[in-house]
């Protein structure tokens, strides 16, 4: 018996008749996690909280390992500090 197709992006319809976006590689992105994974594997990084992007411009995160100590958070709060003064820059506010 034959299985149903479930993989991601096939046979999506747009609710609003907008394009179905299916996204490209980003090199920059791509180049960051190989090096946080050679990290980890080292067992340099043991804990990650991660913000993600997606292709549709919608957000997720993730949460994974020994991510107890406050300096996480620190680390957190400073990712958004530096996030909103790329936007700002960005839009020509910085």
């Amino acid at each position: 018996m034959d299985k149903p197709d479930t993989s991601y992006g096939r046979k999506v319809t747009a609710l609003h008749g907008g394009d179905i976006v299916t996204g490209a590689p980003n090199a920059g992105c791509v180049a960051k996690l190989k090096e946080l994974l050679e990290r980890a594997e080292a067992g340099e990084i043991t804990g990650i909280v991660c913000a993600s992007l997606h292709s549709d411009k919608l957000a997720s995160y993730s949460i994974a390992g020994m991510v107890g100590p406050y300096s996480l958070l620190g680390a957190a709060d400073m990712a958004q500090s530096e996030l909103l003064d790329l936007m700002k820059a960005a839009q020509g506010d910085g």
